[in-house]
């Protein structure tokens, strides 16, 4: 299908892919996209480890080899790792491993985390999303963005250097419609149709991975405990729970924490089995999801102690994708916990605290599954869910007729990706 050409690819844009399991969802769908195609390519991500170090994955059975490379954006220019290092390193002719990786590479990916080549997360996260784009362009590499949401921007100086970048890519593929005119208003009269393309979520790539089989045990456990009942899913988000000020930061107009627990207990109370997922590993201050997700369902299981179940910690993004794939509906506000259910057919919901997720549920046909937590009040949005709920198998079926268009489309895009990228 491909010609007999090498592929020597640097992925940048998906650090944290440990404990962001949306995260490691795009880094898994870019690295099987591309060793599933070119299986001699040599591919190295970058990631927030240290040093170069070898990786593999088993793709159909077969283990493929890459490696990973660690970079950050430090003030300890001393570290090889600094991006301030590998520029004074190439400025000087100095040996970096990171920078010979780049000088080597036919193509330089980027997938920015999904959404955060905008000033939506602050300044500081954008400029460490920004850096390794200039850093390629500097070295003059092909600078192919992957299928991403491009903006909102507040400040104006770094819409223009978000601008500066978009201007040299080779490629810069949007995952969805909304994404794709954002892209077209930031370009302006440089947009070209030829390089700034509409494409999908990598995620709705990723293919489900049943787990070993003493999680699968644990897992099936869950889902056959149910004795015919509806088992549904929920992703509790600890990115909105343990930010003090959502309103301010996100113009959230629910009271998130509310809208969780009156959810759960109305779903519960109509007979289902409540699986809890959270989506990004971790407890404590930050934003991680299992704590807040422990603490829901030791609340709930005091009224309904057999009928709420929480994910082994263990399980990984393809892994959850498996789970999720199982349920009967779905509802989260981690982006990639919904993409997961819908991209396996799930009837599902989103609890959206920004306008990256319509887009992508546009792409299915699924917008009006989208409550945006931004207009509606508390009890309109647990309305808007429950109504999701009560008419999943009617959303099943339109999802089917819209899924296997969105699915051939991540293939055909990585297609056209990974032809771009050989040398």
């Amino acid at each position: 299908m491909f010609p007999s050409l090498r592929s020597c690819v640097s992925l940048f844009g998906a650090p944290g892919s440990e404990w962001n399991l949306g995260v490691a969802a795009l880094r898994e769908s870019a690295t099987i996209g591309l060793l599933s195609r070119r299986p001699d390519s040599l591919l190295t991500i970058f990631d927030d480890g240290w040093g170069v170090r070898p990786a593999s994955i088993t793709i159909d059975g077969a283990d493929h080899h890459y490696q990973l490379c660690g970079v950050r954006n430090s003030r300890r220019i001393y570290r090889p790792e600094s991006y301030a290092h590998m520029r004074t390193s190439a400025r000087l002719g100095l040996r970096n491993a990171g920078m010979q990786i780049v000088n080597e590479s036919s193509a330089v990916w980027d997938v920015s985390g999904g959404d955060s080549f905008s000033d939506l997360y602050g300044a500081a996260r954008f400029h460490s999303v920004t850096l390794p784009k200039e850093l390629a362009l500097s070295r003059g590499k092909p600078l192919i963005l992957l299928p991403q949401t491009y903006g909102p921007f507040k400040d104006s100086t770094l819409q223009r250097r978000a601008t500066g970048v978009l201007r040299k890519t080779l490629s810069a593929w949007a995952r969805d419609v909304d994404s794709f005119n954002s892209l077209q208003e930031l370009l302006g009269a440089d947009f070209d149709v030829e390089r700034h393309r509409l494409g999908v979520d990598l995620a709705f790539g990723l293919p489900p991975a049943e787990p070993h089989e003493s999680l699968r045990q644990a897992v099936q456990a869950r889902l056959d405990g149910a004795d015919g009942s509806p088992v549904v899913g929920l992703n509790v988000s600890g990115l909105l729970l343990k930010e003090p000020d959502p309103a301010g930061r996100y113009n959230l107009r629910v009271n998130y924490q509310q809208l969780l627990e009156d959810l759960a207990r109305a779903l519960l109370a109509r007979g289902v089995v409540l699986v809890l997922v959270p989506h990004v590993r971790g407890w404590g201050p930050l934003e991680g999801d299992e704590d807040v997700t422990d603490a829901l369902a030791q609340r709930l299981r005091e009224s309904y102690p057999e009928r709420v179940h929480t994910v082994p910690s263990e399980l990984g993004a393809g892994e959850r994708k498996w789970l999720i794939s199982k349920l009967d509906w779905f509802c989260g506000a981690r982006m990639h916990a919904t993409i997961a259910a819908i991209s396996s057919g799930v009837p599902t919901a989103a609890i959206a605290y920004s306008g990256k997720v319509r887009g992508i549920f546009a792409s299915c046909g699924q917008e009006d599954q989208v409550v945006d937590g931004r207009v509606l009040t508390t009890e309109a949005a647990l309305n808007s869910l429950i109504s999701s709920y009560e008419e999943r198998e009617e959303i099943r079926t339109r999802l089917e007729s819209k899924l296997p268009d969105v699915l051939t489309q991540a293939e055909v895009q990585m297609d056209q990706i990974v032809a771009q990228s050989a040398v």
